[in-house]
């Protein structure tokens, strides 16, 4: 019962850092308005819940392709900007270390199904 604990922990871990990470990007877009991120700003919000809605249904294929689309966004925002914070911030960071705590929830859930099952 201590690995189905541990498995929601990181879920819930997961599905909180995605929500923050949406409500950041919203805010910092309204705030900056649209001459600093314009459309592309909602779009990233969209993928980013899209992607969770997958993680919060245990999709470990979504928990993957969540951490390397963040880590892309980090890497482009350094290439747009120059500038190291984007990349190797705090915030980024720690977001990268949540989101790959749900690709090991996302593992972790599968193969504790798959133990339920036999």
């Amino acid at each position: 019962m201590a690995i189905s604990q541990q498995v929601a922990g990181r879920f819930r871990l997961a599905a909180s850092g995605l929500a923050v990470y949406a409500a950041v990007i919203t805010v910092v877009s309204i705030a900056l308005g649209d001459e600093f991120m314009g459309w592309g700003s909602v779009i990233d919000v969209a993928i980013f819940l899209g992607l969770a809605c997958g993680v919060y249904r245990g999709s470990r294929a979504a928990s993957i392709v969540l951490l390397v689309y963040h880590l892309l966004n980090r890497v482009l925002m350094y290439r747009l900007t120059g500038e190291l914070s984007p990349l190797l911030g705090i915030a980024p960071l720690v977001y990268s270390f949540v989101f790959f705590l749900g690709i090991l929830g996302t593992f972790s859930h599968h193969s504790v199904r798959a133990e339920t099952i036999k």
